[in-house]
């Protein structure tokens, strides 16, 4: 396995708005950026799959991919 460099994060993307989002977005992909980098603006999709702000901390959307 490739170790993640320092101050390196993998997050979730919605690569239409560049925004933060969670596995719940289907257009979702995983982008790496530098921690000083990291998207803070966030979205949501909900059940019909239109994007809407969401609550929480960006943090949480974060996945270790190395």
């Amino acid at each position: 396995p490739l170790e993640q460099p320092t101050g390196m994060v993998s997050v979730r993307i919605d690569p239409e708005t560049g925004k933060l989002t969670g596995a719940n977005n289907p257009e979702a992909i995983f982008e790496t950026f530098r921690e000083e980098y990291l998207p803070k603006e966030q979205t949501a999709t909900i059940g019909n799959g239109e994007q809407r702000p969401a609550e929480g901390d960006e943090g949480s959307m974060s996945q270790q991919l190395f």
